[in-house]
């Protein structure tokens, strides 16, 4: 019984000692942070008055900050506009279907939609024949005067298929919105479609629009995909791959647009910080 209680003791002692010493180590170097603290700041406060006037010439040839966004709202019709123009083959833009092949491509590797991507576009597929329209009319329904905010249509092999996107950067969803869209593209493209929901963190819509069973009963023909997401993927792939510079730049503008609209940050992918 003694020589238990002689143990206790020692191990005791032990552990006392190591406090001890550790309580020792971290006051010291406290101690010593604090000594170093006024030499850090003095040197922090001359690299900023060294970076400030680096950060103005930078702005001087490179304009960093400055963006047409900033005279414009990007609301929701404008953001759709942007997309749908620049995903046009035809359009002004002069890359041809350069963005359209970014967004397959993203769409077929997200794990969102890659599986409804699998359905309409098969691996082996070829694809051609693309129209955009944006605001499309419902008209496959007796509810004909709903608008789909994007309508990606294209040819598959020998079937038509289309990719639908509602942008929700804000606005509320109305009524059996993404029902009503849903039955108009069942009856255009039978299988062959995927309806996108697109808010800037990839939010689920609201049960009046589309309901858990109808919602179930669509599968994969349906995803909820983040529109930052889409900037910091799809959108800033193409932009590598454009050959005019105004073009380029007016996308990586669009880009940053929305990162400082619906972030907390301009990074790139994996660096952003979605607002509260």
């Amino acid at each position: 019984m003694n020589c238990g209680r002689g143990q206790d003791e020692s191990t005791r002692r032990f552990f006392e000692g190591a406090k001890g010493g550790l309580d020792d180590l971290i006051g010291d170097r406290l101690t010593g942070l604090k000594q170093e603290l006024p030499r850090f700041l003095e040197g922090a406060k001359q690299g900023l008055s060294v970076l400030g006037p680096v950060v103005a010439e930078l702005d001087r040839h490179l304009a960093r900050r400055f963006s047409t966004f900033a005279y414009i709202d990007l609301d929701e019709n404008l953001m759709s506009r942007v997309l749908a123009d620049l995903l046009r083959p035809d359009f002004e833009h002069g890359q041809g279907d350069l963005f359209v092949s970014a967004l397959l491509k993203h769409l077929r590797e997200d794990k969102e939609t890659q599986s409804g991507m699998a359905r309409i576009l098969p691996d082996g597929s070829t694809w051609s024949q693309v129209r955009v329209v944006r605001e499309a009319l419902t008209t496959h329904i007796a509810a004909w005067h709903r608008r789909i905010d994007v309508e990606i249509s294209m040819r598959v092999d020998e079937e038509r298929v289309a990719i639908a996107i509602e942008n929700k950067p804000s606005a509320e969803d109305q009524p059996a919105q993404l029902g009503d869209y849903a039955e108009h593209l069942e009856s255009k493209y039978g299988g062959g479609y995927l309806l996108l929901y697109l808010t800037p963190e990839g939010a689920e819509p609201s049960k009046e629009s589309l309901g858990p069973q109808r919602r179930a009963e669509l599968g994969n023909h349906f995803a909820c995909v983040s529109l930052v997401g889409w900037v910091n993927g799809w959108l800033q792939e193409a932009e590598t791959q454009i050959k005019a510079g105004y073009v380029q730049r007016f996308v990586a503008d669009f880009r940053q647009a929305v990162l400082r609209k619906y972030t907390d940050s301009e990074a790139g992918p994996g660096q952003i910080a979605l607002r509260e």
